[in-house]
């Protein structure tokens, strides 16, 4: 009987622990929205909104940064990606056998952090750009494909189960201001 007792607690610890992992490997808050420059009660943008090292850079090493940026938020997303099966292996047996294995599932927050820092940075280059008015015909092209290939990203990640399909819309929401700030 005693064995029996100590069974069921051994139970219900590890659920309580699968359903602790579970929730706090997942959850994640979308990120915020970069502040509204571009609608018509919106506020201007002026030289108190970006550092001076910013204000120094060409149109050019502008888009060299936001490309820079864009690889380096792909590589670390693919990391993400990468190593999520093996934590979910180990999730597994973690909570199907042994419960201390939880400890050797990584969250990956760091490289959470290191997406969030790499996209406010390209908030801040996308609104530098506006500033400056670094928009020529070539670069309508070019913008064209970038925003392609920022909601083609954002269908991956929704597709790997990596964002909510509610950060999904905001994102989404996201990247059309930032690419059309004044509609179609």
């Amino acid at each position: 009987m005693e064995t029996e007792g100590r069974l069921n607690l051994l139970i219900r610890y590890s659920i309580v622990l699968f359903l602790l992992q579970f929730l706090t490997s997942c959850t994640q808050s979308a990120l915020e929205l970069p502040e509204d420059y571009g609608s018509i009660h919106s506020k201007q943008l002026d030289d108190s909104n970006f550092q001076p090292a910013d204000l120094a850079l060409s149109c050019a090493q502008i888009n060299e940064d936001k490309n820079a940026l864009r690889d380096q938020r792909t590589a670390i997303r693919n990391n993400i990606v990468t190593s999520r099966d093996g934590d979910q292996i180990v999730g597994f047996i973690a909570s199907v056998a042994f419960p201390p294995l939880w400890l050797a599932v990584d969250n990956q927050s760091d490289k959470k952090s290191q997406i969030k820092f790499v996209e406010m940075r390209l908030d801040s280059l996308n609104q530098l750009v506006r500033f400056k008015s670094c928009f020529e015909a070539s670069d309508f092209t070019s913008s064209i494909s970038e925003f392609e290939r920022d909601l083609s990203e954002l269908t991956d990640l929704k597709s790997q189960n990596v964002i909510t399909e509610e950060e999904y819309t905001k994102l989404r929401r996201a990247v059309f201001e930032r690419y059309y700030p004044d509609g179609f």
